[in-house]
């Protein structure tokens, strides 16, 4: 796969219901899930439908986008202060 580092690419990581747009150089590792499988567990299994979840560092929202997918009428506020990774935010939202 050849892409520039500012390409976005969409992958599903594994074992997830939800896909996530990241740069060429963190594709394997979302598509084979290598993030905090045990943190993802904890905070969808204590967060609750009608809760709020912050989170700080969002990168390429992985934990915003599991509790978003998994908890509909839950609250998200999400931070990141990377300017590069706020771009890439920016293209996804628009």
């Amino acid at each position: 796969m050849t892409t520039s580092s500012s390409d976005l690419i969409k992958v599903t990581p594994n074992n997830c219901n939800f896909c996530m747009f990241v740069d060429s150089e963190n594709y394997d590792h979302y598509l084979n899930n290598l993030c905090e499988n045990y943190s993802i567990e904890l905070l969808l299994r204590h967060l609750r439908d009608n809760g709020l979840f912050i989170d700080i560092g969002v990168h390429y929202g992985y934990y915003t986008i599991a509790a978003g997918t998994k908890f509909k009428n839950c609250r998200i506020i999400s931070f990141e202060p990377s300017p590069k990774i706020i771009t890439y935010w920016k293209k996804i939202l628009n």
